[in-house]
């Protein structure tokens, strides 16, 4: 799954955050959105990380807010924390994030599911998953190659690769 995530990371970051559907300036000035990932693997406590996912929500929700000057929808602030959870993984500020989330959750039983705590646990749950499901249009894996081999150009010519 972690494997997953991290190659679903790299393609959306290598396609930008047009490609993924964000609104045009949703997020010009995101590195506090991305870097609060990093507090949601960082807290030993699960509420403690709980926390951490509201505070995520909060931060991705006035950044967009901030630039977008109108309020958040949800078809605002899911592209755009799935956005930043993919820049904290290529980053790699955001180890383990799938077993942080699961970690988080299981203080969400005191909390409420439908508290804010269980709205921003969800929306940030869905956001990887999100991510995690762009695996499939991330690019391959590259061969290694070894001195020697040859690849064939556009047109069928061989050329050694040094």
């Amino acid at each position: 799954d972690q494997k997953r995530l991290e190659s679903g990371a790299a393609a959306i970051v290598r396609d930008g955050a047009r490609a993924f559907g964000l609104a045009p300036g949703a997020l010009s000035n995101d590195e506090a959105s991305w870097r609060s990932w990093s507090a949601v693997c960082a807290e030993s406590l699960p509420s403690c990380r709980l926390r951490a996912v509201v505070d995520l929500c909060d931060a991705v929700a006035a950044d967009v807010r901030t630039n977008l000057k109108r309020d958040t929808s949800a078809e605002d602030l899911l592209p755009c924390m799935s956005y930043s959870a993919a820049r904290a993984v290529v980053v790699g500020i955001a180890p383990d994030l799938l077993a942080s989330l699961r970690y988080a959750q299981s203080h969400l039983r005191h909390c409420g599911a439908r508290s804010k705590a269980g709205y921003c646990l969800v929306t940030a749950q869905v956001a990887v998953q999100v991510v995690a499901d762009q695996s499939s249009n991330a690019a391959p894996e590259p061969v290694p190659r070894h001195a020697g081999d040859a690849l064939a150009d556009e047109h069928g010519s061989r050329c050694p690769i040094s």
